[in-house]
């Protein structure tokens, strides 16, 4: 995976061009920036508390992307310039549970990021690029959308998105650039699929699930689908515009003490957690390289092998991305790792067989039996307040949709729309 390089320093805000022309702008950068490389939360928590979140159904979606002048924070639109998306550069798989995302602070900000720092380090050392790969920031792009489905999403109003280049921005902007033979010469054309007025798309897209083999066995991953513009036959309302969100500030932006805090937390009982950033700099850099070399040496073990959660945690952290696929060919474990890192895998092996050694490793599916018949519906499967805590956690955005609906309604209730 290549790194993408640093934008220079942003320009100051643009002059008097239209918002058409600087649209037109952002549609042809993109096929530039196409090739990037996936939240604590990446976004923050406070300013998205109130604001709702796309959760696509697997079906033929049609929807609106909405633009929006960029803020300070954005690192390819100068702040004032209009937008249509958001890209940012994320480390995935911090903390003691691997389940933070940090913004990297060397793309965004130009400011020293503790986790780049790492990479360089072990670079240097010689560390095979395998594992100094896995410290690059994966991208996303955020996006305002209004989504034209159904009337219960319709009446919804602008909703953010937050997805994986493969999955929309890679497959849009290939087809908004046409090439049109002129005499001799091949002149390049856009379509300006975010434009506020006529001139702009409606986007249609198929979303359902495909399979492919993966570890030794067919594996059902996402698939986005059937890309396509739908004519738009009037402009997006003022309604709509003014609901869309200045995207690049919903971003949360740490300090370099918490993301360095959080990358080196090595978990337990605080062992290292609650140590000084001082202390923690006198760990030795030949054996941060060992511990990831190490992963090569595993055998590859059957659950029950290990006496709690905490042990098959600690197992599954030493071993690398080949080694994970065959422990869930060897186990069996439902799980999708299309796009995902290590650290993602490991959180999707642990999932399932969360409760797992509860009642000395016995199949979960008698306890969910008995969930079903007798146990709270209102309930949150992470262990946060239903109806209170909706899309307050990251955990929100991968929460099954039956039960994210209905914490949803609990919370918003008849304010929904």
């Amino acid at each position: 995976m290549r790194r993408s390089k640093r934008r220079g320093v942003k320009r100051e805000r643009g002059g008097s061009s239209s918002a058409e022309e600087q649209l037109m702008r952002r549609v042809k950068n993109s096929q530039k920036r196409r090739g990037g490389g996936r939240y604590k939360n990446f976004l923050d928590t406070e300013k998205v508390a109130d604001l709702q979140f796309w959760r696509p159904s697997k079906e033929t979606h049609l929807f609106d992307i909405i633009p929006y002048k960029a803020g300070s924070q954005d690192i390819e639109v100068p702040e004032g310039e209009f937008a249509y998306t958001c890209q940012v550069r994320v480390h995935t798989g911090i903390g003691p549970n691997k389940r933070d995302r940090y913004v990297c602070l060397a793309e965004h900000f130009n400011r020293p990021c503790p986790i780049c720092e790492d990479q360089e380090e072990l670079r240097n050392e010689g560390v095979d690029d395998e594992i100094v790969n896995v410290l690059y920031p994966r991208t996303r792009y955020l996006y305002n959308v209004h989504v034209l489905t159904n009337n219960k999403e319709r009446r919804k109003g602008v909703q953010i998105l937050d997805v994986a280049a493969n999955y929309l921005e890679d497959p849009i902007t290939e087809k908004a650039q046409t090439f049109v033979r002129k005499k001799k010469k091949m002149i390049e054309k856009y379509t300006n699929f975010p434009a506020p007025s006529e001139e702009g798309k409606t986007i249609k897209v198929k979303i359902g699930t495909k399979t492919v083999p993966m570890g030794g066995k067919p594996t059902q991953i996402p698939d986005w689908a059937g890309h396509d513009f739908i004519d738009r036959d009037e402009p997006l309302s003022r309604k709509i515009l003014k609901q869309a969100q200045v995207l690049d500030e919903l971003l949360y932006v740490p300090t370099y003490e918490e993301v360095y805090d959080a990358y080196h937390h090595e978990g337990g009982d605080g062992d290292e957690g609650g140590t000084s950033r001082k202390s923690k700099s006198k760990k030795s850099k030949k054996d941060r390289g060992k511990k990831r070399k190490d992963k090569k040496t595993q055998k590859i073990e059957a659950p029950d092998a290990f006496g709690d959660e905490d042990e098959l945690l600690d197992y599954l952290q030493g071993l690398s991305e080949k080694q994970l696929e065959k422990f869930i060919e060897k186990n069996d474990v439902d799980v999708d790792i299309d796009e995902l890192d290590e650290e993602e895998i490991v959180e999707a092996i642990m999932e399932e067989f969360e409760g797992y050694y509860d009642d000395g490793g016995e199949n979960e599916e008698e306890d969910e039996e008995e969930d079903d018949e007798g146990g709270e519906e209102d309930e949150c499967p992470e262990g946060y307040e239903f109806g209170v805590d909706c899309n307050d956690y990251d955990e929100c955005q991968e929460c099954p949709e039956d039960i994210y609906d209905a914490c949803y309604e609990a919370k918003h209730g008849d304010d929904e729309g």
